[in-house]
């Protein structure tokens, strides 16, 4: 019930599409893109670990790992092995140029992710304008960090935000979905030291 872009003994990238939940929640356990994988796999790997997450309405790369001490290492030196993660997104308005944003996030009771010079963690953000016009750009955006709704508040907070997200001061919704696709992910294998990428086109 999903598209596969890579599979091996130790790890299933999949291709997520926008509305599924990436892992369990409060109110949706079954529903997720964690529990179709993990009944994908299902005998012949008793454990199925995610390494990271993407929102709900963000589609794209998702990997999961097979092998608890992979799970552990990754969990443990991610900065040391992920070298890309890459996304593509549609924003309100006509973006040009290209920039950082580099500062800190922080979430309200009301799961709110805002900008904060006091506390939270801190994030960056590149992105760079692709193609424009009066009404929206597509926009490329590279992550040294992978904060909760990171590139969301970002966009936003230049006065361009994400088509289709209203959470965050978006107006428009001609997609009918939220404009962000996570088209790339790259790590360098801790064990076998191999760079392994995994890629999905922009959705039409």
């Amino acid at each position: 019930p999903f598209d596969i872009i890579y599979e091996d003994d130790e790890i299933i990238a999949i291709n997520k599409p926008s509305g599924l939940l990436s892992e369990r929640t409060a109110k949706e356990s079954k529903r997720t893109a964690y529990m179709m994988v993990k009944n994908y796999v299902g005998k012949k790997h008793e454990h199925l670990y995610l390494v990271h997450r993407l929102d709900q309405d963000t589609s794209g790369v998702l990997m999961f790992v097979k092998n608890k001490k992979l799970y552990e290492y990754l969990t443990h030196h991610w900065n040391d092995c992920v070298t890309m993660r890459s996304y593509y997104g549609v924003v309100e308005g006509k973006m040009i140029g290209r920039g950082t944003i580099d500062n800190y996030l922080a979430e309200s009771r009301g799961q709110e992710v805002y900008i904060t010079k006091k506390g939270g963690q801190r994030a960056i953000t590149h992105y760079e304008a692709i193609v424009s016009n009066k009404h929206c750009s597509l926009v490329h955006v590279l992550l040294d960090t992978g904060r909760k709704n990171q590139i969301r508040v970002h966009m936003a907070s230049l006065h361009h935000p994400i088509m289709g997200d209203k959470k965050y001061g978006a107006r428009s919704n001609e997609l009918k979905s939220l404009a962000l696709h996570a088209d790339t992910f790259s790590f360098i294998h801790p064990f076998t030291h191999q760079k392994m990428t995994f890629m999905t086109a922009i959705p039409d």
